[in-house]
């Protein structure tokens, strides 16, 4: 089975560290989305996109700013958008959202379930003794794409998005990757199970292969065939007769020796 495309349709989009709101604002003209929140602690533009694009929007489209950090300001604006949709309609972008910025996001926004989709900046490795980072250097691979990398993978762990990493020409920026995750409804998550059953079936014939190529090597201890234990028992059966037959004319000689 394979995911088949999904409609785009949108209700509501909100924008977090979107400063101007011109994300939000295109997301409004070119969508249908109706409602599009703008998340940022500052005051960036003054409300100036709603005044050149307001006319594109039209007015049955709603653009707004809510001046806030992003940890207070998204669950509350994701609990009011499932008020009014289906979180299957609601998405949640961030564009250049600094350092550990993009994570929180995207970790708020599964926890809501939404679609979410984030072009990261200026990623720092956070881990215990900078591990990524070093083996970023031992690969040759720019540490900001191995953290995009493994964040598209702590998405996936959860089995309940899609995830996808698209790229744009780096000659609009360097940070150039877009991580999508694509929220799954109840009827695809089947899809996962049924990938996950073809794993197990591959296993098994794996497993088999390999006992077959090592025989009793494998998985369990090596014991003595019963031709080599039925050898044994009738050869030591043998030397024990012998070894007696020796004793008792050795110990019949001696007797008759005395009563000489």
């Amino acid at each position: 089975a394979t995911l088949k495309k999904q409609s785009t349709a949108l209700d509501v989009v909100i924008d977090v560290a979107g400063g101007h709101g011109a994300l939000a604002a295109l997301f409004l003209v070119c969508t249908s989305a109706y409602k599009a929140v703008v998340i940022d602690p500052a005051d960036v533009g003054g409300g100036n996109v709603l005044k050149v694009w307001g006319d594109m929007m039209g007015n049955d489209k709603e653009l707004s700013y809510r001046n806030e950090c992003l940890r207070s300001g998204l669950p509350d604006e994701l609990e009011k958008a499932l008020s009014l949709t289906t979180r299957d309609r609601i998405l949640v972008v961030a564009c250049h959202a600094c350092q550990h910025l993009t994570e929180e996001v995207v970790d708020i926004s599964c926890n809501y379930g939404v679609h979410v989709a984030v072009m990261p900046c200026c990623q720092k490795d956070l881990s215990p003794g900078f591990t990524w980072k070093a083996a970023s250097k031992n690969l040759s691979v720019p540490v900001e794409k191995v953290m995009d990398l493994l964040q598209c993978g702590k998405v996936m762990a959860l089995g309940s998005y899609d995830v996808r990493m698209k790229v744009i020409d780096s000659k609009i920026t360097p940070q150039n990757r877009i991580i999508i995750c694509r929220a799954l409804m109840e009827n695809e998550l089947s899809i996962f199970e049924d990938r996950q059953a073809k794993v197990n079936k591959a296993h098994s014939r794996l497993e088999m292969a390999y006992q077959k190529a090592h025989g009793n090597q494998f998985g369990k201890p090596k014991r003595p065939s019963e031709s080599k234990i039925s050898r044994f028992s009738l050869s030591s059966f043998c030397y024990s007769a012998i070894l007696g037959f020796v004793a008792g004319v050795a110990v019949a000689s001696v007797g008759r020796l005395r009563k000489r």
